[in-house]
């Protein structure tokens, strides 16, 4: 790592010798940098008075202090160099206050709970303790970046916010958070097109996202209104009879005997199956305002269950001793919105898995056993907007 930023160093070193300085008022000689407690990487950091050297692709603080001495796993992310500077270059773009966060994107997809786990709600937490006194409008550029690897230095060459990509789920996302309260300008070479020699100046710059332990029911549910009002929803939307979903997997991690669940429950409730591929962003959203439970095995679908209607139940499902899957991270999630139930199935003879491909369960597919289906579908039926629809009958 310090051969690396030695490295940096002297090639930003080389780029301001011959840069043409302006006479500009800003002090951006005069910088800060630190860091605090982050989600994703482990350190949310903070640098005043910063610049883009578009040369060396760099973030340059002027400061006499070194990096932060825990800050090498952020500052692998986004290369960050702290050099004092005699004086301030000519900025081809200033921004007053912005927020550089990673986003999982590699090999052309994304992953919409890590999406959400890892980058959607701690900056929307960043953003909503800006809000918090704000009295009004706050200005700050949400800067969406992207890892060639977990953990590893940002790709500038990266087409995910691309017009070919505008359709795409993890796009539309970062607009809804931004919506029209936001500026969203992602990081990427395009910054550098006008001037490939020039430099981006911060006031105040972040990097990474905050530190958010789940369960917080307040974070979650105030995100979660946030995306709704984006989309219109309101409580008009919310269902007016008891109605389950159960999602649809098509490649791994598969309900096998999904028709045979629904059939066993329609004696109980209006139950159907849903299946979110294909589907936009606002549709998912959408989707789900018509259940009251919403079933998943885990993965990325469950993770709509966070947009349930208020007081309807998320129920997580779990393949047979699945000891390399984020259950428990969903379950955190999922509590932080509302009433939340989990079957981890215990049968070893319901559990399809190639056990030499996958010896920790991660892909197996399951055939939910019917008679406790029924029992987590009925206990469901009994809490939340469920008990009070049932009780308004």
């Amino acid at each position: 790592m310090l051969a690396a930023q030695n490295v940096v160093l002297s090639l930003v070193s080389l780029c301001l010798i011959v840069t043409t300085y302006s006479d500009v008022s800003d002090d951006i000689t005069n910088g800060s940098l630190w860091c605090t407690r982050g989600h994703y990487p482990g350190l949310f950091c903070h640098a005043t008075n910063a610049i883009l050297n578009h040369t060396s692709r760099t973030f340059v603080v002027s400061t006499s202090d070194s990096l932060p001495q825990e800050s090498e796993q952020t500052f692998r992310v986004w290369p960050v160099v702290a050099t004092p500077l005699t004086r301030p270059p000519v900025c081809d773009r200033k921004f007053k206050e912005s927020i550089l966060f990673t986003f999982f994107y590699w090999f052309g997809h994304s992953n919409y709970f890590h999406l959400h786990y890892d980058t959607l709600l701690p900056v929307y937490s960043y953003l909503r303790e800006k809000r918090v006194g704000s009295n009004g409008a706050i200005d700050v550029t949400l800067m969406p970046t992207v890892e060639t690897s977990r953990l590893n230095v940002m790709d500038w060459d990266t087409d995910a916010f691309h017009d070919k990509n505008s359709g795409k789920y993890f796009v539309l996302v970062h607009k809804a958070l931004a919506g029209d309260e936001f500026d969203l300008v992602p990081a990427d070479s395009r910054l550098f097109e006008k001037n490939p020699t020039g430099f981006t100046c911060f006031e105040t710059v972040h990097f990474g996202a905050p530190r958010v332990s789940f369960p917080d029911m307040t974070l979650v549910n105030d995100f979660t209104n946030l995306i709704r009002k984006r989309f219109g929803l309101t409580q008009s939307s919310l269902p007016k009879s008891r109605r389950v979903g159960l999602i649809t997997r098509t490649t791994r991690r598969r309900v096998l005997n999904e028709k045979e669940l629904i059939d066993a429950i329609k004696p109980m409730v209006e139950a159907e199956q849903i299946e979110f591929t294909g589907m936009t962003y606002e549709q998912q959203v959408n989707a789900v305002q018509r259940f009251t439970v919403l079933v998943g095995m885990n993965g990325a679908g469950l993770m709509n269950a966070i947009y349930l209607p208020e007081g309807a139940v998320a129920v997580q499902l779990a393949p047979f001793n699945a000891t390399q899957l984020n259950i428990d991270e969903f379950g955190r999630v999922l509590k932080s919105r509302g009433p939340y139930l989990e079957w981890r199935n215990s049968h070893p003879e319901l559990n399809h898995c190639n056990r030499e491909r996958d010896p920790y369960n991660s892909q197996a597919d399951t055939v939910v056993k019917v008679d406790e289906f029924k029992d987590i579908i009925q206990e469901a039926l009994n809490i939340g907007i469920n008990r009070k629809l049932h009780e308004e009958l």
